[in-house]
C-alpha cells in the first residue's frame, strides 16, 4: 500500500484572530498555507503571528471539491488496497511455502568456512583436476601405443608379423570423443612398423622405438 503526503491546506483561505501588526503581509494568515518554510523567523514573511500575550485562533477553509475529490480518491484507493491484499492472502498465498533450506550445507560453510558438497557434474567443470605425477606421465607414455605381434611358424627366419596397431590417444572435447588418427594413418603405420620388421636384426627393439616415436 502506497501512502501519499499532500499539502491538502496549501493556498486556502486562511484566518488569524489577534494578527500582529494587523494589515501587515508579513504576519499575515495565509503565511502559514504558502507552502514556504524556508525562513520561519517572526519577521520573515513565512509566518503567521499573532499579538503577545493573547489567545489566539487560527483557522483554514478546507470545504472545496477539490478538497473533498481528494479525500474520496484516497479513501477509495485505501480500499481497494485493503480488498486486494485480502483476496491474496485467501487465494494467492494459501499455497505459498518457504523453501526447504540446505541445513548440512549452511553448517558446513559456518563451521569448515568451505563448501565440500559441490555436484560432480559442476566440480568437472569448474575445478580444474589436479596435475598428474611424474610417474603417472611415465606410464601414460608407455601406453599410448599398443600392437599385436604374432609368429606365422616355429622357424627363427620368419619375421614378425603385426597384426593390430592401436594409438590410445583420444581428446573428449575435440571431435566428439573419437579416435584423433584416422583409419588411412593407421593403415600407413601400420605398413611402415611391417616393412621394419622384415629383414631386421632387432626387430622389436626397433618396433618400440619406432613407436616412441609416433607417440
Amino acid at each position: 500500500m502506497c501512502i501519499f503526503t499532500v499539502n491538502i491546506a496549501l493556498n486556502k483561505p486562511a484566518y488569524l484572530q489577534y494578527q500582529y501588526r494587523l494589515g501587515d503581509k508579513i504576519y499575515d494568515a495565509s503565511n502559514a498555507v504558502d507552502g514556504r518554510k524556508s525562513d520561519l523567523r517572526l519577521g520573515g514573511g513565512q509566518c503567521a503571528s499573532s499579538e503577545p500575550q493573547q489567545t489566539a485562533t487560527w483557522w483554514v477553509n478546507l470545504t472545496s471539491y477539490e478538497i473533498c475529490n481528494f479525500l474520496e480518491q484516497q479513501s477509495m484507493w485505501f480500499v481497494e488496497t485493503a480488498d486486494m491484499l485480502a483476496k491474496m492472502a485467501r487465494e494467492t498465498l494459501v499455497n505459498a511455502r518457504l523453501p526447504t533450506f540446505s541445513l548440512p550445507c549452511a553448517i558446513d560453510v559456518l563451521t569448515l568456512g568451505s563448501y565440500p558438497r559441490l555436484p560432480s557434474c559442476i566440480r568437472d567443470k569448474i575445478v580444474p583436476p589436479d596435475a598428474i605425477t611424474p610417474a603417472e606421465k611415465r606410464q601414460t607414455l608407455q601406453r599410448l601405443t599398443q600392437a599385436t605381434l604374432t609368429l606365422m611358424g616355429d622357424s627363427p627366419k620368419i619375421p614378425w608379423r603385426l597384426l593390430d596397431i592401436t594409438l590410445l590417444v583420444e581428446d573428449p572435447e575435440t571431435g566428439d570423443g573419437k579416435s584423433l588418427v584416422h583409419s588411412l594413418q593407421i593403415n600407413y603405420i601400420h605398413q611402415l612398423v611391417q616393412s621394419r620388421l622384415m629383414d631386421n636384426e632387432r626387430p622389436l627393439h626397433d618396433l618400440y622405438r619406432l613407436l616412441r616415436i609416433l607417440s
